[in-house]
């Protein structure tokens, strides 16, 4: 199944639909804290409105601090590098949201958060479309790309279905997410409406993706 958002919901697409597919059940959340100290309380801070929709949460974050300010805020957090972590628990979904680009072994990564698992769980990937209409548009205009330095490699539907199968996962439903805009930011507008025109000729342009992946078997 393929799927593309559309609604400019306020909390983004990518947060409300992670949320609506964890809606009631076990959920690990790796790398909740988002990078940044000043995401931990946010309105749209994906963590915090897992804490009201999931039926329990347990948060994963390498970064000591993070982890710290978390526990202050009443979060269960555990200080983890999820390539190589053992938490000695299965869940019914384990989100990986906007963290599979930064990690050094992306296929350690997903072996290991498929053994968080349960028989019939689901693991949530999302993550940027390195064939988004943003990053071809910097090619043009740029003659290269400026990535974020902390990123080691982006994918595509292509790529990431193909490392999910060889870490033993089924990739179940990819949808497309667009360009959420910020209020009150002219140039975010802006993008908004040229994301909504590409994404209207080629959904595949999206900016962001999301991969829901099950257990192989």
């Amino acid at each position: 199944m393929r799927e593309t958002m559309n609604s400019g919901a306020p909390l983004g697409e990518r947060a409300r639909l992670i949320a609506s597919l964890c809606q009631g059940l076990d959920v690990l959340d790796v790398g909740c804290g988002e990078h940044h100290v000043a995401r931990i309380g946010e309105s749209n801070w994906l963590h915090g409105i897992l804490e009201h929709t999931a039926r329990t949460l347990v948060g994963v974050e390498i970064s000591g601090e993070l982890v710290g300010e978390m526990r202050k805020a009443g979060y269960e957090v555990v200080q983890a590098d999820a390539q190589m972590m053992n938490l000695g628990r299965r869940f019914d979904v384990v989100v990986a949201g906007e963290l599979i680009e930064h990690v050094d072994d992306q296929l350690a990564l997903l072996t290991n958060l498929k053994r968080h698992l349960r028989k019939d769980g689901r693991l949530i990937i999302s993550t940027p479309n390195s064939v988004g209409w943003m990053f071809a548009t910097m090619t043009l205009v740029r003659g290269q790309i400026k990535p974020n330095p902390e990123h080691t490699l982006w994918h595509d539907e292509t790529t990431l279905r193909e490392i999910a199968r060889r870490a033993g996962l089924e990739p179940l439903a990819v949808y497309y997410l667009p360009y959420t805009r910020f209020p009150n930011n002219p140039a975010s507008r802006l993008f908004y409406r040229l994301d909504r025109l590409a994404m209207r000729i080629r959904p595949r342009l999206a900016p962001n993706l999301l991969m829901v992946c099950g257990i192989r078997h």
